[in-house]
């Protein structure tokens, strides 16, 4: 039992290599994802971040949350 949750935390065995023409293809695709991904995750970041002031005070109150 103890044997098999020590195998459970092991690393996968590693994946072969792609082709260099199949990273030349994946790779402007891979790139373009993560880019889109970082920008809404940034943006999405930038437009919640303030928007807790506002409301900070009615929170308190229906949390009877009093920061004296």
């Amino acid at each position: 039992m103890p044997g098999t949750l020590i195998q459970w935390f092991r690393p996968a065995p590693p994946a072969p290599r792609l082709p260099p023409a199949e990273v030349a293809r994946l790779y402007p695709v891979y790139r373009w994802r993560i880019f889109e991904a970082a920008f809404i995750a940034y943006a999405t970041f930038y437009l919640v971040r303030n928007n807790f002031a506002p409301v900070a005070k009615e929170v308190g109150q229906a949390l009877h949350y009093d920061n004296i």
